[in-house]
C-alpha cells in the first residue's frame, strides 16, 4: 500500500493525522512521502489538531502540506508569517509580514550579522576547541551535546553576551527552541499545550539580559562624560587635543588612519560633539590603539589641562575595562598570550575588517552584535534590539545544532572509502597555535560542500510555517487545490531540495552534481532582498558547522556508540529537535590516562572497622608501593576516609584499559584486597585471586565518574612506562 493510500484509507482524521505524523518525523520515510506525494497529490489536506481560534471562538481546521518547488517558491515569498507571532513578543522580524515593518527591520538585522561576520571563522575555532575539552575526557561523547555547546559558545560570543550568562542562555534556548518547534509545526500533530507558554518565563528573563546589555552598550554613558570633559577647558584647546590624540591613535594603528583622518577633519570644523568622540575612542578599529598606548599619551599630552586630560584619561580606561572584565572569562574569548601579547597574528588574504588585520589575539576587542545593533542610528527601540537578538539567536542555536547532528549521521551513512575521503580532509585535531588556528580554518572550509550536502538532503529546519491572507491556488494543471482564506501552510523545505524538477538525481549524496546553487535550499526563498524572509543564519550557520564537524572527524579512531547490537542511529524529537546522538573514539589518542575513584561504605561497626582498615593500609604501605611501582601503569593513588570514616575510597590515575588495570591488581594484590574487603559492605566474593570477574564488576559499580566527567592530566600522552626508560 502507498503512502497516500494508507493515508487516504485511515478511518478517522485524528488516524491520518497520527499516520503522516510518523513519516515526517522520520528522515527515510518523509524523502519518500515527498516524492509519491509530488505525483499523486502535491498539495495535502490534513486535519489539524490544533484549533482554529477566531476571536473567542475556536473550531476544527486543516493544515496544507506543499511538495513541489515551483509551489513551495510562491508560498514561502507571498504567505503570511503570521504563524510566528505568537512566540515571543511577536515583533522581531521572523513574525513581521512584507507589509508590516518586516523589511526594514530584517536589513537592520542582516547589516548587524554582515558587519561581525569578519570574527565567524576565528570565533567558531575558538568555540569548538572549548567545547570539546570536557566530552574529549571521556571515551563516549555526546554529538548533541558537543553541538550545543559549541553553538552556545560562539553564539554569547558574537552577540555579546558575558560568559557568566551561560547557563542563562542553555537553559533559554533549550525550553525557547522546543516553543518554536511546537508552534511552527508539532502542534498541529500533538498536543503540548504548556511548551509555548513555559517558554515564555525563560525567554523574558534573557530578553531582560540583553536589554541590559544593549542599554550598556550604547554610547549614553560615554556621550554624557564626553559632554561634561569639554565643557572643562575652553574649546581652542580642547580641539587641538582631540586632533593630536586621533593622529596619536593613527600613529599606534595605521591601518585606521583613514578613519583618525576623517575624526579629525569633524573636529577642526570647529563643531565638537559628544557622539562623534564617544564612537572614535570606543571603534572597533581602534581599540587596539586605545589599549596599547593611548593612556600613556593622554597622561603626557601638555595640550589640554590637567582636568581635561584626566577627565579623558577615565573615559579610555573605562573602554578598555568593559571589554576585558574578568568577570565574563569563564570560557576566554582569546587564543594563547605570552608575555602579554598575542601569540597569533592570522593574516587572511581580502579579510575586510581592519580589526583583525592587526591581532587576532584577542578577540575581546572585536565589534559585538549587541554593540553594532545599539550603536545604529536606526536603533530606535532597546527593547527591540533585545527582542530581535533573542529571537534570532534561538533558532540559529538550535539549526547549528541539528545541522551539525546530521552531518556526522551522514558521515556513517556513506561507504568507508567515502568516510576516508572526508576524515582526510578534516586534518588532526587543532592545536591552539598559529599554525593550528589556520588549518583549522581551511579545514572546516574544505568541509563545508559536504555539510551544504547532507543538509540539503535533511534540512535542520525540515518545516516552516506559512498562513494565507486570502484564497490561493497550488498545484500543477490538473491537480490544483484551492486553500481557503486564513489557513496554514506547512513548507517542507526537504521537499524543494529534493524536488527532481530542480535537482538532478535528488536523493543521491552528490556534491559534485549539487553543489551550485540551487532554487530554494536549505535556508528558504533563494531571494535576498529586503522582502526575503530568507533565514539570516546563512551568515554564520555553514562555517560553523563545517568547523564542529571537522572537529568530530578529527578524532582518532571515530564511531557510532552501539545499542544492544546495532550503531546508535540519529533520532529527532518532532523530525527536529535531535536527541543524544553517543560516539566513541580513541580515547587514548587524546589522553592517555584514566582517572579511578572507587568509594566503598565502611561494615558496622563503623568505627571498629575504619580503624582496622587505616592499621592494614600502615602496615602494607612498603607492599602497596612496590606493587604501584612495578605495574607500570599508575601515575598516582590514594586512600581517602570520607563522611566521618564511613567511606573508604581509592583514588588513581592509571594508564591504558580499565579492565586489564583492574584484573592486574586483582592477580598480584589479591590478597590485599581480601583483607580490606573484610572491613567491607557488599564486598565481592573471596579470594580475589579466583573471583576476578566479579572483583572487576565490584570496582566498576563503586567507580565514581569525576563530575561532568571533567580531568586534567598536565601530560596527557605521557605513560608511565616512558618516564621509567
Amino acid at each position: 500500500m502507498s503512502y497516500y493510500e494508507e493515508f487516504t484509507a485511515a478511518p478517522s482524521g485524528h488516524l491520518k493525522n497520527a499516520i503522516l505524523f510518523n513519516w515526517l518525523c522520520d528522515d527515510e520515510h518523509r524523502a519518500k512521502l515527498y516524492a509519491e506525494l509530488r505525483k499523486v497529490q502535491p498539495v495535502l489536506e490534513i486535519p489539524s489538531r490544533a484549533k482554529r481560534v477566531n476571536g473567542t471562538q475556536s473550531s476544527d481546521q486543516s493544515v496544507y502540506l506543499l511538495t513541489r518547488a515551483e509551489d513551495i517558491d510562491v508560498a514561502l515569498k507571498t504567505l503570511s508569517n503570521a504563524p510566528y507571532s505568537f512566540i515571543g513578543s511577536g515583533t522581531f522580524a521572523l513574525a513581521l509580514d512584507n507589509k508590516a515593518g518586516h523589511a526594514a527591520k530584517r536589513e537592520f538585522l542582516v547589516n548587524a550579522l554582515k558587519e561581525v561576520a569578519a570574527s565567524v571563522n576565528q570565533l567558531s575555532v575558538l568555540a569548538v576547541y572549548h567545547a570539546m575539552i570536557g566530552p574529549c575526557k571521556r571515551a563516549e561523547i555526546d554529538m548533541v551535546d558537543i553541538a550545543e555547546q559549541v553553538a552556545l559558545r560562539f553564539v554569547s560570543a558574537l552577540v555579546g553576551i558575558p560568559d557568566k550568562d551561560h547557563v542563562l542562555l542553555q537553559d533559554t534556548m533549550r525550553p525557547t527552541y522546543q516553543a518554536m518547534i511546537t508552534q511552527m509545526f508539532a502542534r498541529h500533530f500533538v498536543t503540548e499545550p504548556t511548551l509555548v507558554e513555559g517558554a515564555k518565563g525563560p525567554m523574558g528573563k534573557l530578553t531582560q539580559r540583553v536589554a541590559e546589555l544593549v542599554d550598556g552598550a550604547g554610547y549614553t554613558d560615554l556621550q554624557a562624560e564626553v559632554f561634561a570633559t569639554i565643557q572643562l577647558d575652553s574649546k581652542e584647546p580642547v580641539e587641538t587635543f582631540l586632533v593630536a590624540l586621533s593622529q596619536e591613535v593613527s600613529r599606534l594603528s595605521p591601518t585606521t588612519s583613514d578613519l583618525a583622518n576623517g575624526f579629525a577633519a569633524k573636529i577642526s570644523t570647529g563643531i565638537i560633539l559628544a557622539r562623534p568622540v564617544a564612537e572614535f575612542l570606543d571603534s572597533a578599529l581602534n581599540r587596539q590603539a586605545v589599549r596599547k598606548g593611548l593612556p600613556s599619551f593622554i597622561a603626557s599630552s601638555t595640550v589640554a589641562s590637567q582636568a581635561v586630560r584626566d577627565a579623558f584619561l577615565d573615559i579610555v580606561n573605562r573602554i578598555i575595562e568593559r571589554k576585558t572584565d574578568p568577570e565574563d572569562r569563564l570560557c576566554p574569548r582569546r587564543f594563547t598570550v605570552k608575555d602579554g601579547k598575542p601569540s597569533i597574528t592570522l593574516q587572511e588574504p581580502g579579510q575586510a575588517d581592519r580589526d583583525f588585520r592587526e591581532s587576532l589575539g584577542d578577540l575581546y576587542f572585536r565589534p559585538t552584535l549587541i554593540e553594532v545593533m545599539a550603536r545604529d542610528p536606526k536603533a530606535v527601540s532597546g527593547t527591540e534590539v533585545a527582542v530581535s537578538v533573542v529571537g534570532t539567536i534561538a533558532g540559529i542555536i538550535g539549526n547549528i545544532v541539528a545541522g551539525a547532528s546530521i552531518a556526522i549521521n551522514q558521515y556513517f551513512q556513506m561507504p568507508e572509502e567515502k568516510r576516508k575521503e572526508f576524515r582526510a580532509l578534516a586534518g588532526d585535531p587543532m592545536e591552539l597555535s598559529e599554525k593550528g588556528v589556520g588549518a583549522a580554518i581551511q579545514a572546516a572550509k574544505s568541509l563545508e560542500p559536504f555539510v551544504k550536502e547532507s543538509l540539503r538532503l535533511n534540512p535542520p529546519a525540515p518545516f516552516v510555517p506559512r498562513m494565507t491572507t486570502e484564497a490561493v491556488t497550488f498545484g500543477p494543471a490538473g491537480s490544483k487545490v484551492k486553500i481557503p482564506k486564513d489557513s496554514e501552510v506547512i513548507i517542507p523545505i526537504g521537499a524543494a531540495t529534493r524536488d527532481p524538477d530542480i535537482v538532478p538525481d535528488p536523493d543521491t549524496f552528490d556534491i559534485a552534481k549539487h553543489g551550485p546553487q540551487i532554487h530554494t535550499d536549505l535556508f528558504g526563498h533563494p531571494d535576498t532582498d529586503s522582502l526575503s524572509h530568507r533565514c539570516v543564519g546563512e551568515y554564520i550557520a555553514i562555517p560553523l558547522i563545517a568547523q564542529i564537524v571537522r572537529s568530530v572527524l578529527a578524532l582518532k579512531g571515530l564511531k557510532r556508540a552501539m545499542v544492544g547490537k546495532e550503531p546508535a542511529p540519529l533520532t529527532k524529537k518532532w523530525g527536529y529537535i535531535c536527541e543524544p546522538y553517543p560516539l566513541e573514539y580513541d580515547r587514548p589518542a587524546v589522553v592517555a590516562h584514566q582517572p579511578l575513584n572507587v568509594v566503598m561504605r565502611i561494615k558496622a561497626p563503623v568505627p571498629e572497622h575504619a580503624e582496622a582498615l587505616k592499621k592494614i593500609i600502615k602496615y602494607a604501605a612498603p607492599t602497596i608501593e612496590q606493587l604501584l611501582l612495578s605495574s607500570k601503569m599508575v601515575h598516582s593513588a590514594r586512600f581517602v576516609f570520607l563522611n566521618g570514616d564511613t567511606e573508604l575510597g581509592l583514588f588513581t590515575v592509571y594508564d591504558g584499559d580499565f579492565d586489564f588495570y583492574i584484573e592486574f591488581f586483582g592477580s598480584v594484590a589479591g590478597r590485599l584486597f581480601d583483607r580490606l574487603f573484610e572491613h567491607i559492605e557488599e564486598a565481592p566474593p573471596t579470594p580475589v585471586r579466583k573471583n576476578l570477574a566479579e572483583f572487576v564488576n565490584h570496582i566498576r559499580r563503586f567507580d565514581r565518574p569525576s563530575a561532568e566527567h571533567y580531568f586534567f592530566s598536565a601530560f596527557p600522552q605521557l605513560k608511565v612506562k616512558d618516564t621509567l626508560k
